[in-house]
């Protein structure tokens, strides 16, 4: 990329400690486009994509339930390490 084209620069390690939260927290988009994609391939009729879309969504909402439990449960920044990536 042009120098010129570059609005702001910061080393790796600022830019990451600024960023872990975004990403480290959960996001309810994530788990409803999550879910509605396990809709679609249920929908598909095919039965392995439906065995697919099922077990996936089992897993999908046990990471939800975990994800917002520890919103609840463990204070924000507290799991996340020095050396998280």
């Amino acid at each position: 990329m042009p120098e010129g084209a570059v609005a702001r620069s910061r080393p790796y390690e600022e830019w990451a400690v600024a960023d872990r939260p975004k990403n480290t927290n959960r996001n309810p988009a994530v788990f409803g486009v999550a879910g509605a994609v396990l809709d679609l391939l249920e929908a598909a009729g095919d039965t392995a994509a439906k065995e697919t879309a099922q077990a996936l969504g089992e897993r999908l909402r046990a990471v939800r339930r975990e994800a917002y439990a520890l919103v609840v449960e463990v204070p924000a920044g507290e799991r996340l390490g020095a050396g998280s990536r």
